[in-house]
Order: structure tokens, then sequence, then C-alpha cells
């Protein structure tokens, strides 16, 4: 990862998460990976002048990017959503670190090798963020 890079909102976090969930270290990388997403969605939303303070105004930020994406676009269903379906995901990792507790003996516990693929999503997420970022709009 170069410098630039490094300088994204949550992007030197991720790259920290996927390292130590690689190694195994679930809890530990499943809370980076929330921090992550909080630090772009909060970059996102310092842009259109929201607060993402906390879990559910980062929720509402979700709502409303979902709300303004590109009208002229012909969007299924689950595209129309899409913040707040990767938002969820990252919640997802929130819960895997701080209400672990309550995860087990659930369906809602993953196995290790969940930890990746949920991963993907939650990358690629900030990415379209950063992106976001990058042209000063929302999509």
């Amino acid at each position: 990862m170069n410098e630039k890079e490094t300088r994204l909102p949550g992007k030197a976090l991720l790259a920290e998460a996927e390292r130590q969930i690689s190694l195994g270290n679930y809890h530990n990388g499943s809370g980076l990976v929330w921090r992550a997403a909080m630090a772009a969605l909060s970059a996102v939303a310092m842009q259109h002048g929201l607060p993402c303070r906390n879990r559910e105004e980062a929720r509402q930020v979700a709502r409303h990017l979902d709300g303004v994406a590109d009208s002229t676009e012909r969007q299924d269903g689950l595209a129309r959503h899409r913040n707040y379906l990767a938002f969820g995901t990252a919640d997802s990792f929130r819960e895997h670190n701080e209400e672990l507790h309550e995860l087990v003996y659930t369906e809602l516990l993953w196995e290790p090798d969940e930890y990746a693929v949920y991963l993907d999503s939650v990358q690629w997420w900030i990415d379209s963020l950063h992106r976001q970022l990058k042209e000063g709009k929302a999509v």
C-alpha cells in the first residue's frame, strides 16, 4: 500500500484488519474492520454535512447515500440499498468484536472462513466510499 492510499480514511485500519484475520485473530480483526468502515463513512458523511459519531448516525448516513444515488441509473432492489446492506455487514464485524458473547451458540456466529468472505464485501464498500470522497459526491 502506498502512502497516498494509507491516507484514505480507514485504509490502514482495513489493511491491518485483513492481516489480523489472516492470522486467525478474528476478534481483533473484526474491531478493525468496523473502525475502518466508520472512518470511511464518517468522511463521506462530512461531505454531506451529516453527523456520523455513532452506530445509529452511521446507519442513517448509509440510508442517505442510497437515497441520493443517481436516479437515472436503473437499479434492482439490492443495488438501491447497497450502502445500507454493506453497512449491515460492517456492523456484523462490530458485533463479532463487541458482542461476541451474545453470538456464541447462535447461527450468527461466523465460521473462520466466513470472516474473509465478509471482509471482501466491506473492502468493496470502503473502496466505493473512497471513490465518492475523491469525486466529491455520493453514489
